[in-house]
């Protein structure tokens, strides 16, 4: 059975012991929440627990009156199990899930800004819904995540995580020559400087979701002793656009070597 397949089968008979395998850790966690749904006794096995633990637990009764349910995260061999394939969705069906969820965050999306983030992840939903959760709260606005807006930011975060080679190609496909990407650094290293530097969140101040000050503490970390000469050079670097002394792209290129001086 395909994870697609699973809530309606599920409304027809609950199975008594479910396999969930593949590599979407996304799908094999919404499996055990709609299993969950369906029965108050469910039990949850790792990768770690051998057959034996397994039948023991599948043949206890249980307290609650109700079907037991053995689940069990990992492509183990279970006699009389039900087998439930978590892998990749095709895309159209994650372009569906990708549109639902932007809706329920009340958000706009473009059907090709859909697909773009669906190949780009590799129809893995996992890293998709990473993905949204960081749009839905670094973009406040109505629509969102246009091609270049989010190659842009994505620029900034590749920075931020010292993945130079990422940042190199991203900028391949961007104009580099335009002051829209390198002010999307400055309000990047605005986010982290204020977010590790302040214990209460200024996400009003800073004009971003509270969770995007969350994002910014976590992937800047490695960033906490240094990130107040980095945002002081960054603002260098754009006095000097903006005064004409430096070439937006020599000026990138100059806040690479800085982000990336560790």
């Amino acid at each position: 059975m395909n994870f697609a397949d699973l809530r309606a089968e599920l409304k027809k008979e609950i199975m008594p012991i479910y396999v969930l395998h593949g590599n979407d850790l996304f799908l094999i966690n919404k499996a055990i929440e709609l299993i969950k749904e369906h029965s108050h006794d469910v039990i949850v096995f790792d990768e770690n627990a051998n057959v034996e633990e397994i039948n023991i637990a599948s043949k206890t009764p249980s307290m609650f009156g109700d079907k037991r349910v053995i689940v069990v995260r990992s492509d183990t061999e279970i006699e009389g199990a039900t087998r439930v394939n978590c892998d990749a969705l095709p895309e159209n069906l994650v372009v569906q899930l990708i549109q639902k969820q932007f809706r329920e965050a009340g958000k706009n999306i473009d059907t090709k800004d859909v697909h773009f983030i669906a190949r780009a992840c590799g129809n893995n939903y996992a890293r998709i819904n990473n993905e949204i959760i960081k749009q839905v709260a670094y973009f406040d606005l109505s629509n969102i995540i246009q091609d270049k807006e989010y190659q842009i930011y994505e620029f900034g975060n590749m920075l931020v995580k010292n993945d130079l080679a990422g940042a190199l190609k991203i900028l391949e496909h961007l104009q580099i020559d335009e002051y829209s990407v390198f002010g999307s650094l400055v309000s990047t290293f605005k986010r982290l400087y204020y977010s590790l530097n302040t214990t209460t969140c200024p996400s009003k101040v800073l004009g971003c979701n509270p969770y995007a000050i969350n994002y910014a503490r976590r992937d800047g970390a490695r960033l906490r002793t240094r990130i107040g000469d980095i945002y002081t050079e960054i603002l260098e670097l754009e006095y000097k656009i903006k005064t004409g002394l430096m070439s937006v792209q020599g000026a990138i290129g100059c806040a690479m070597l800085v982000c990336g001086d560790t």
